[in-house]
């Protein structure tokens, strides 16, 4: 009948319009969870963190090389100071061997004296007017006076004595200045240690300038090394600075994404309840009108 024909279009039309109500519904029932995953889980803008990202890892290039310079700069510090060590071992002998050839040079000296004294000296007196003095004056005099010229020598007619006492000079031996013959090998012995000194000081001489050129390069080698360490911790500085920067951009478009996922949540909410009243006030709707018929 017409009656029932009218009531089955409006029940097909009631359907039809619920069932696009509904699939709207749940269209933005999906999108809802969708945005509260994002609001429990915002994510950050991928070119910001692609930008982070790269940041950091040049950060962490640049420390490794810092790592790296310090090692090389502790390696460098070691390297002067055996410099320095074997430079200060260099000074030390040199300066041992010029003690020892002006001990030599004194000696050498004292000895030559000795060799050929003045004519005024108490030394050329004995052995011009009292030859014999080897055997008893040469075991008992100090060797300083040998060479005095102010003493003012002269021979005189005395017992044996000294001062009154005699002595058994047998058993004291006398100075080398009595012994020319051993004077002169004593002097040659000495000249030959003086030369052997010499020597041995040209070569440490030329070792100290060696050493001295290793340490200049060695300090040098260093300064540079420093100067690449503090270039490197420059960089390095910026670029953890430049990181944090980056990762501080990050943060906020978490804060950003988190806070439109929640306005849009809020949004979808409210088309929720709009859709809900619109299904609630269709229903209302069809029930009148089938009431009516």
């Amino acid at each position: 009948t017409q009656a029932r024909s009218d009531l089955e279009g409006l029940r097909e039309s009631h359907r039809t319009g619920r069932e696009a109500l509904e699939t709207r519904l749940r269209e933005i029932l999906e999108r809802k969870g969708e945005l509260s995953q994002l609001v429990r889980a915002p994510q950050p803008d991928p070119e910001l963190v692609e930008i982070r990202d790269a940041k950091r890892a040049a950060a962490k290039t640049l420390d490794a090389a810092r790592q790296g310079a310090e090692k090389e700069t502790r390696e460098k510090q070691e390297v002067l100071a055996k410099a320095k060590d074997a430079h200060q071992e260099q000074e030390e002998k040199l300066q041992r061997l010029r003690t020892r050839r002006n001990e030599l040079e004194q000696r050498r000296q004292t000895l030559l004296l000795q060799q050929n004294p003045g004519e005024e000296s108490f030394l050329h007196f004995l052995r011009t007017s009292r030859p014999d003095w080897v055997f008893d004056i040469a075991k008992v005099v100090r060797e300083d006076l040998l060479v005095r010229g102010d003493l003012n020598p002269e021979l005189i007619d005395t017992p044996p004595t000294l001062y009154g006492v005699g002595l058994d000079l047998g058993h004291i031996e006398a100075h080398l200045a009595a012994d020319e013959e051993g004077l002169r090998r004593e002097i040659t012995d000495v000249e030959a240690q003086g030369a052997k000194a010499a020597h041995e000081q040209e070569g440490v001489e030329q070792g100290l300038a060696d050493c001295d050129r290793v340490r200049k390069k060695a300090g040098e080698t260093l300064d540079l090394a420093n100067v690449e360490l503090q270039r490197i911790n420059t960089r390095l500085s910026s670029a953890r600075e430049e990181a944090r920067a980056a990762q501080r951009q990050v943060e906020q478009s978490l804060r950003e994404a988190a806070k439109q996922a929640q306005a849009r949540l809020a949004e979808r909410g409210q088309a929720q309840k709009a859709l809900e009243t619109a299904i609630e006030d269709l229903n209302r709707q069809h029930q009148q009108a089938v009431k009516t018929r």
